[in-house]
């Protein structure tokens, strides 16, 4: 993470150097994920608070993830369900087509949905996360999420809500959630 960090920081500063706007936009999009990882609210909230000024990152589906993540991390949940679905909705009209990094807007509406104990709602949330033009998580987390979703189909909706919320403690430790 750390060297993530670091590179991402000298393409921000590149970009501005060199007045390259879509490098910077870029940056700034992708560089709240490292302190996410690190679960860093404060970090994930300076950069996306730099996104803001700038027109190319400002309205980005994964910037309004951030802005979810951070709402779910303080207990907005109200906040982070309003922004987590502009996200997924900015996500699924953006420009690029199939937006892959879905999941940053995504999860925060699983940790609202679960809350709520709206697991249809969470259910439809895990179906689009796992899609497979998405970026997925890693097995220790796609793994649990496939067989919570393999049992909602199958019927077991109290399985499947009991695999979901072991899902979430492990989620919110790598910064997903």
């Amino acid at each position: 993470l750390d060297e993530a960090e670091r590179e991402m920081q000298m393409g921000i500063a590149l970009a501005e150097q060199t007045g390259n706007t879509r490098l910077l936009a870029r940056c700034l999009t992708f560089l709240p994920c490292v302190f996410r990882q690190r679960g860093e609210v404060e970090g994930v909230r300076a950069i996306v608070t730099r996104a803001m000024a700038v027109p190319e990152a400002r309205y980005t589906a994964q910037i309004k993830g951030h802005q979810a993540w951070i709402a779910w991390r303080e207990g907005k949940l109200a906040e982070a369900e309003s922004v987590g679905r502009a996200s997924v909705e900015a996500g699924q009209h953006q420009k690029m087509g199939v937006n892959p990094f879905q999941w940053v807007g995504l999860w925060p509406l699983i940790g609202v949905a679960l809350t709520q104990e709206n697991i249809v709602e969470a259910m439809g949330w895990v179906r689009m996360l796992l899609d497979p033009t998405q970026q997925l998580p890693p097995p220790e987390i796609a793994a649990p999420l496939t067989a919570a979703l393999n049992t909602w189909d199958a019927g077991q909706q109290a399985e499947a809500r009991a695999l979901l919320h072991k899902v979430v403690p492990l989620a919110e430790k790598m910064g997903y959630l």
